[in-house]
């Protein structure tokens, strides 16, 4: 029950029912008028939404007239299809709230017409945002053909809300004078606070030009006299400019940006732009500086300043000129930089007659340089310090490749820092995208930058947007206080193979190879892989594998296998290449790994020698010396030869008559001797054998001996002399003792009495690496009065063809590293060595003396395997 007061009951009974009725109506009704038009205020307070559908200058549909039409908030769109807005009567002025969102920079641009416009026609910038404070967002546009005599001429922004440049392309814009005044801003004039967001600033350029007195060109790119955000965007080739044909003091500054205000730039890229000055004419004083950005107050983070440039020029030749370039990367007043990579930049000058010119810092200058966690390296200057010119304060974990003309406190135990006698290359890959936004320089495989940062607190991604840090290699230390992370701009985040190195045996079928990534992981990857022969051939040693391993979202490791191909040669270990490529979605650690395939076939052995020569007496008999290696005893024949030469085509009148052979120990004692074969007690062993002498005069021995180093002497019967043979024999290749070596020395003369060392290789398929040696002068230290002072080295085949020879080992520099290699390199420069690689098979060393010498010689052969 409503309760009401007398006044309020004493009213209504007054009134008849239809009177009630009539009032309520009238206060219904008023209500409800009230309430409607509260309602439509508020609608019509909300931001319209304003469709530009047409490309042209003016008039209805086109953009200029909606900026007009728009109220303070509105937002402007494109209709679909619109490509080009072409304005021809000047340009845009925004001098509200307004925001003008493209459908993408690379479908739609707002440029200053020239199509049917003459060539001296006044250029005009396309957007001017007026003094105010107007908060404007720019966005999904490109904007090129600005031009302007002085400031911005893409943009000229004197607002003092927030203005917003968010995903466009702003292109081919300029502020250019050719009456000597500055020019400020080739793309972008900024006095507010303008922050750009995942956009490009290419190709633009700030100019003046004067016959007289010149000025100043600031800012090829962008002029900021406010704060300047920038983040996950690339400022790219433009340049600021100055010449002048009179006195003058012209400057070009920030051939990307010139600031004399606040500039942040994030997770970007400043690459290629370039400022030069140039006089020609009386005393003047011209000044490059901050190839990429000049002048203010500077904070860089996670970003990369490359291939950018200063350069000053004056060929006036007045006795006050000068001309001065600083900066290529960087010059500021108070620099912080901080997991950034400068590299690539560059500082010249020039200065004709009695001018001076200098330069420095091709990295960095400035008044105070700040810098962590920082790659500055392979930067140049004309003179001065390449990479740091100036002061820098370190805060640790920086890579200066040459730390010349750089004034660097306090000194970090973090840092690694190069000198101009030995400067310090990072390792960076070229300057490319390597996945994110913008274009960065990977590090490469064994970049000194991998592994050896400290970051700092609350960077968790590199420039890319990639986690931060990666643990790249477990092995590599890292600095004291160091995270583990990369130095620069790039953390790496590896797919690369598990291991460097992997083995298989010839007949173990495949090898499997394994590849794991790390880091970022949360998306798919993937990468190429092939293999390539190295001593290995594909087809016969193994198969050609090649194909791709793609990594599901949270996928760290993938295999794949190579299949061995067995056969009955031998061959030895042999090697082939792994290699990844072409990486998506991560970076390259670890690109090559060997494969090495394990012989599972014997090696050809050296189953004999048997050396000729004339046999004399005293230290001209001959001496056949050989090495048994392995663990267990080898059974051989040893055999001295004379009268049954004569076979041979020797005269009989110069063989040795009678042979007496005798075995010796490594320490030289002997061991056994014989006369006449038939007088020895191992006859019944050695008669009706391959091994029985045709003459009984000769002499033969049979030993099992242990692994060790032996001789075998051959001397004629009371001291004759004449043409001999030693011959040495391995009669059981079954074992797992072999003759590693053998040799003989002898009276070196001419004509048939030259030194014949025949050798057989045999008992397996597959060829072996040999290296025979003469050797003669050396062997005075050995006590021997009368060497052979120059020997020369023939190597024939079983049919006496010639395969090779050798005067000095060291003539021929690709031989001589195989023998410096094995080791087996001869003490004289005068003494003769062939490596060879030969198939079983006879073969035969002949060793003369050179101009037909005569000496005691040696001769060895040596099977590497």
């Amino acid at each position: 029950m409503i309760k009401t007061d007398k006044l309020t009951r004493l009213f209504i009974d007054s009134l008849t029912c239809s009177e009630w009725w009539q009032k309520m109506r009238s206060r219904v009704l008023f209500f409800a008028l009230v309430t409607s038009a509260l309602f439509f205020s508020g609608v019509m307070a909300q931001a319209a939404t304003i469709i530009v559908t047409s490309g042209g200058d003016s008039g209805g549909g086109t953009l200029r007239q909606a900026i007009l039409d728009a109220a303070s908030g509105d937002t402007i769109n494109f209709a679909a299809g619109l490509s080009t807005i072409n304005l021809t009567s000047g340009e845009l002025l925004i001098n509200k709230n307004l925001t003008i969102s493209g459908p993408g920079a690379n479908l739609l641009t707002v440029r200053r017409s020239t199509d049917g416009i003459p060539a001296d026609a006044p250029g005009f910038r396309i957007f001017n945002i007026a003094s105010g404070n107007f908060n404007v967002a720019l966005s999904g546009l490109t904007i090129t053909r600005g031009s302007d005599v002085n400031f911005g001429g893409g943009i000229f922004n004197l607002s003092t809300g927030a203005v917003t440049i968010t995903n466009c392309i702003i292109s081919g814009n300029g502020a250019s004078s050719f009456s000597g005044s500055n020019t400020s801003g080739g793309a972008i004039y900024n006095s507010g606070t303008v922050t750009i967001t995942n956009s490009t600033i290419s190709g633009n350029s700030a100019s003046t030009s004067s016959f007289g007195p010149s000025g100043s060109s600031n800012g090829g790119g962008i002029y900021n006299s406010g704060t300047l955000t920038i983040t996950n965007s690339t400022i790219s080739g433009n340049s600021a400019s100055s010449s002048s044909g009179r006195p003058s003091g012209n400057s070009s500054n920030g051939g990307g940006i010139y600031n004399t205000g606040t500039v942040t730039v994030t997770n970007s890229t400043i690459s290629g732009n370039s400022v030069g000055s140039g006089s020609s004419s009386g005393s003047s004083n011209v000044s490059s500086t901050g190839g990429g950005v000049s002048g203010g107050t500077v904070t860089i983070t996670n970003s990369t300043i490359s291939g950018n440039s200063a350069f000053s020029s004056n060929s006036s030749g007045g006795s006050n000129s000068s001309s001065s370039s600083r900066g290529g990367g960087v010059f500021g007043d108070t620099v912080t930089i901080t997991n950034s990579t400068i590299s690539g930049n560059s500082v010249s000058s020039f200065s004709g007659f009695t001018g001076g010119a200098s330069s420095g810092g091709g990295g960095i200058s400035g008044g105070t340089v700040i810098a962590r966690n920082t790659i500055i390296a392979k930067n140049t200057a004309q003179n001065g310090g390449p990479d740091v010119y100036g002061p820098l304060s370190s805060q640790g974990y920086n890579l200066i490749g040459n730390g010349a003309d750089a004034t660097i406190t306090p000194a970090q135990s973090t840092d690694q820092i190069g000198t101009a006698s030995s400067p310090i290359d990072p390792r960076l890959g070229p300057l490319q995208d390597n996945g994110g936004p913008t274009f960065t320089h990977a590090l490469l495989n064994s970049s000194p930058a991998i592994d050896k940062g400290g970051g700092g607190t609350g960077i968790t991604t590199d420039q890319r947007g990639r986690p931060r840090p990666v643990r790249y290699d477990a092995s590599i230390p890292e600095p004291a206080g160091g995270d583990g992370s990369d130095i620069g701009a790039f953390e790496v985040s590896p797919v690369q193979f598990d291991a460097p190195n992997y083995t298989v045996a010839e007949n173990g079928g495949s090898v499997v190879v394994s590849v794991s990534r790390s880091g970022d992981t949360s998306q798919s990857a993937s990468v190429h892989y092939a293999t390539s022969d190295g001593t290995a051939t594909a087809g016969s040693d193994y198969a050609s594998t090649s194909g791709d391993l793609t990594f599901a979202p949270g996928q760290t490791s993938k295999t794949f296998s190579v299949q061995i191909l067995d056969d009955n040669t031998y061959e030895g270990e042999e090697t082939f290449t792994v290699t990844l490529s072409s990486p998506m979605g991560a970076d390259l650690g670890r690109l090559v790994a060997v494969v090495t395939i394990v012989e599972n076939d014997p090696a050809p052995k050296l189953l004999n020698i048997s050396s000729r020569s004339h046999v004399q007496t005293g230290d001209n008999v001959m001496i056949g010396g050989f090495i048994i290696t392995g663990n267990t005893p080898k059974p051989v024949v040893l055999r001295g030869l004379g009268p049954s030469l004569v076979n041979a085509g020797i005269p009989a009148a110069t063989v040795l008559n009678d042979p007496v052979l005798e075995l010796h120990g490594a320490s030289g004692a002997l061991i056994t001797s014989n006369d006449n074969w038939k007088d020895s007690s191992q006859r019944a062993q050695i008669e009706g054998t391959v091994f029985q002498p045709s003459d009984d005069r000769e002499a033969v021995i049979l030993a099992t001996l242990p692994p060790a180093g032996y001789t075998a002497i051959v001397r004629g019967k009371d001291s004759s002399s004449g043409v001999g043979l030693v011959e040495i024999y391995d009669v059981d290749q079954s074992g797992d003792s072999t003759l590693a070596n053998i040799s003989t020395r002898a009276l070196v003369a001419t004509g048939n009495d030259v030194l014949i060392g025949g050798f057989i290789l045999g008992g397996a398929n597959g060829s072996v690496t040999i290296i025979v040696r003469a050797i003669g002068p050396s062997l005075a230290q050995s006590g021997v009065s009368n060497p052979l002072p120059d020997p020369l080295l023939e190597l024939r085949d079983g049919n006496g063809t010639l395969i090779a020879s050798d005067d000095n080992w060291n003539d021929n520099p690709s031989q001589a590293s195989q023998l410096m290699q094995a080791g087996l390199q001869p003490q004289s420069n005068l003494e003769a060595a062939i490596a060879a690689t030969l198939p079983p098979g006879s073969y035969t060393a002949i060793v003369a003396g050179k101009n037909g010498a005569i000496g005691v010689g040696l001769v060895e052969v040596y099977n590497l395997q």
